[in-house]
């Protein structure tokens, strides 16, 4: 899925993903915000974004995260201790 965003920094150096091209208040960027950046995440990847620069316009693409052996793993067993604890609950009240 990819979805275009605006990414915006305030004056404190806080960045901001937003839906739509958001406008310049007092410090802050206004508009209809989408994530809330920490500061320094995209720092690596927009070296040199300000408050003095007008909002750039990023393509954020999410991709499926694959199947790790530990996560197939951690299912299974919660598949399972549902299963039992299900079982015990039966034999308590049957």
């Amino acid at each position: 899925m990819k979805n275009t965003y605006w990414y915006a920094v305030d004056y404190d150096g806080t960045g901001h993903l937003f839906i739509y091209k958001p406008e310049r208040d007092t410090g802050i960027w206004k508009g209809e915000e989408a994530i809330h950046i920490p500061k320094g995440v995209f720092q690596s990847m927009l070296p040199g974004l300000t408050w003095q620069d007008a909002p750039m316009a990023v393509l954020v693409e999410v991709v499926p995260r694959e199947e790790t052996a530990g996560l197939k793993l951690s299912k299974i067993l919660n598949y399972y201790m549902k299963k039992c604890v299900r079982f015990f609950r039966k034999e308590a009240y049957g």
